[in-house]
Order: structure tokens, then sequence, then C-alpha cells
């Protein structure tokens, strides 16, 4: 209310103007906190028969056009989350992931390894990560604790450390495609 006050007694010169009983940002009108107005606003700019229930950047592009409110683009994403008909007509954007394929039997011990991390784990002695490290074929597993970050050279360090100086260098690698594991040092 201290802005309304303020813009009723100077014309200021910033980005906040007044003309007609409205408050504007930047040339757009200032909605205020009111949530069903909000919802109403966002509601005629992508669920009519017209708009076609547009996604969140689309939307969001509509209404900064003619408003204005902060935290206005989380409004947005938290309206189309809570749509009945996005979420259950919403296409898949990655491309087909591919025919699965299924992995061969493992012959010899320590030549056919999967590795992964478990991360966000509280800190223990600096330490908030965990690579994992499990042979294929007897489950067998290595540990091995990490901070966070970490780059791909750090984790290639350990992994040298302490898989392949116990065991060798293992013929096939599984990983769920981290971007450390697909970068172009690893």
């Amino acid at each position: 209310m201290a802005v309304v006050s303020n813009l009723a007694q100077t014309q200021p010169e910033g980005p906040f103007t007044q003309r007609n009983g409205l408050i504007f940002f930047k040339g757009r009108i200032v909605v205020p906190s009111n949530v069903t107005l909000r919802s109403k606003l966002i509601y005629e700019a992508r669920d009519t028969k017209i708009e076609g229930h547009s996604g969140v950047l689309r939307t969001f592009k509509k209404v900064a056009t003619q408003f204005y409110w902060h935290s206005m683009h989380k409004s947005v994403q938290d309206y189309v989350k809570r749509c009945d008909i996005c979420q259950g007509t919403k296409l898949e954007t990655l491309p087909p992931a591919g025919l699965l394929q299924p992995l061969f039997i493992p012959c010899q011990v320590w030549d056919d390894i999967s590795i992964d991390f478990v991360a966000g784990l509280p800190l223990s002695q600096g330490k908030d990560t965990i690579f994992v490290v499990v042979d294929r074929l007897n489950k067998y597993a290595h540990f091995i604790s990490l901070s966070h970050p970490f780059t791909a050279k750090a984790v290639a360090d350990k992994f040298v450390e302490g898989v392949v100086k116990l065991h060798g260098m293992p013929w096939s690698i599984i990983s769920d495609r981290d971007p450390i594991f697909i970068s172009k040092f690893w």
C-alpha cells in the first residue's frame, strides 16, 4: 500500500506509474495479490477454446504482455501443473529411447560392471555422494565417497584408484548416462 500512496502523491520516474486508478509496471497493469483474479487471467490466456491449453512459456508470454505481478512465471507453472487436461494429454518431448536390449551374461568377475552415484546424502567427513561400482557377475560392490561438486577427472581418478588398481580395467561399463559418464573425458 505504500507504493500506492507514494504514487498518488508524486509521479515517479521509475518503472511504476499510475493512470486512471491503475498502477502500471513498465507499461503493464500490476495485478494485486488476489489468487482468484490471477487464476482467471491465466485461464483466459490459455484455457479458452481459442487458446487451446498452451504450455507454460506461451501462456506466460501472453499474460506478461499486459499484466505484471511478483512470481508471475511460478504462478503460471503452478496453474499448468494443476490442469487435469494438460497432465492427461501431455506429450513426451524426449526422443524415443530405442529398443531395449537384454544385457549379456558376464563370463568373468570384474569384466562387466555397472556404475552410478548416490547423491544428496547428509555430510559425513566432508563427503555427501557415494560413487557405486558393482560387478555384474557376483554383485560385489565398491562404495567410493565423493564431495559435491566433482568433475569427470576426479571421478575417473577415484575409479582407477578404487577399482582398476584392484581388479584391472573392465571390458564393459553400464551407467545411467549421467553427464559425468558421457563426457568426452570419461
